[in-house]
């Protein structure tokens, strides 16, 4: 070889092998692997702080709803009662409707007397719930279901027994509703609100005159004032009240609210309008007439008084008459 063939190859660059090259590769992207690994990681880092703090929002702001939540149930655990115990008789009524629904399974749909029997005995029920509970949504339920009971049987015969149901119940439908729960708390309400009514105030210097040419009797009758109230039935005077017959005062027209709350929830009408009558006649007699407190408690009494507590109930006793004469025309 000579020196000009040795300084040709020398001057030409060396080729690279085939497994360096795949070595160069797999480091390159063992290192993108790992900075695409560190990017991910520092990425959910970034995210993670948001979402913790959200997560405590939205834990704190259930909790402040669940406290509120026990706080209104609290508030209405009156009305919550009344309502459970209406809830428990309904429910006793379903469930001797649902056993008669279950008989009623055994015999055959186009079995008149049966189904007309059934219909008695519901328009009984619904009977019994306006004689003595007072429930005209579930007498209108009872008596529905007895119509259906008569309707399953597709016959004109039984048209005048429908027709006084549905007379019934268009009478019961027409009976107003009375919120007796809603009245009992507007009670309740005004008989806290009658604690803080100004009464009327003595005159102090004309008390003290009078009290100066009192006679023996005249100071022991006095001295009872403190026990019992005795007054003159003088019309349109004013009477002014000792600190220690105050309080016996308020005990009375509290003891009234409760039995105006006892007279609605029992349905008597002359208890009820009995006792609100007295508590204006009490309110207007010791507390300060004019003041803006009083005339809206006055008000308010008015209100009560006017609203209906008792209205008067239709007699279904007509579509128990027509079922009964459908009964007694089958075997004719």
């Amino acid at each position: 070889m000579t020196e000009e063939q040795e300084t040709t190859e020398s001057s030409q660059p060396k080729k690279t092998s085939p497994k360096r090259r795949l070595f160069l590769w797999g480091v390159l992207l063992i290192v993108l692997a790992a900075f695409s690994v560190m990017y991910f990681i520092q990425n959910n880092d970034f995210h993670a702080s948001p979402r913790h703090k959200l997560a405590h929002q939205v834990t704190k702001a259930l909790g402040s709803m669940n406290v509120a939540k026990q706080q209104h149930q609290q508030s209405h655990a009156i009305v919550a009662a009344s309502v459970q115990q209406l809830q428990q008789q309904l429910q006793s009524l379903q469930q001797q409707v649902e056993h008669l629904t279950a008989h009623q399974g055994i015999v055959k749909s186009s079995d008149a007397r049966w189904m007309l029997a059934d219909a008695a005995y519901l328009t009984r029920l619904a009977i019994y719930q306006l004689q003595f509970e007072h429930n005209v949504p579930v007498a209108i339920s009872l008596l529905k279901t007895a119509d259906k009971q008569i309707a399953s049987l597709k016959t004109p015969m039984y048209v005048s027994a429908r027709k006084a149901i549905i007379t019934s119940m268009t009478q019961l439908d027409a009976v107003p509703h009375v919120d007796r729960e809603g009245l009992v708390l507007k009670l309740s309400a005004l008989s806290q609100q009658t604690v803080g009514l100004p009464m009327l105030a003595p005159n102090m210097k004309h008390l003290a005159d009078r009290n100066s040419q009192q006679t023996g009797w005249q100071k022991t009758v006095e001295q009872l004032k403190n026990v019992v109230l005795i007054e003159r039935n003088t019309a349109g005077m004013p009477i002014y009240l000792k600190k220690s017959q105050r309080a016996s005062l308020q005990v009375q027209i509290m003891q009234l609210y409760s039995q105006a709350q006892w007279a609605v929830l029992h349905r008597q009408k002359q208890v009820y309008h009995a006792s609100l009558k007295q508590i204006q006649f009490l309110l207007k007699r010791y507390y300060s007439v004019p003041n803006p407190r009083t005339q809206a408690m006055l008000t308010s009494l008015a209100q009560l008084q006017a609203a209906t507590i008792a209205p008067n109930l239709p007699s279904i006793k007509p579509a128990l008459v027509a079922i009964e004469n459908a009964q007694q025309g089958i075997g004719q």
